[in-house]
């Protein structure tokens, strides 16, 4: 699936980073390769729907049980 976003860059709050390092192995090993701690964020141009159905078969879920629930 090829899809370009546009928008501009805005500052974050290391929230993404703390959550991305806590659970690094868990994330690595849903996604099958390193994940880099922290965030790209992105002010979109135009709305996103992370519900679409087109995304669907993209988005990585997984519960508690994957990433030992302790947050």
């Amino acid at each position: 699936m090829d899809e370009t976003l546009t928008g501009r860059l805005q500052p974050g709050k290391n929230d993404a980073s703390r959550w991305l390092s806590k659970f690094n192995d868990a994330y690595s090993r849903k996604a099958g390769m390193s994940i880099f701690p922290g965030s790209l964020n992105l002010a979109l141009e135009h709305p996103f729907d992370w519900l679409a159905p087109r995304y669907q078969t993209h988005i990585r879920r997984f519960g508690r049980d994957e990433h030992r629930g302790d947050a």
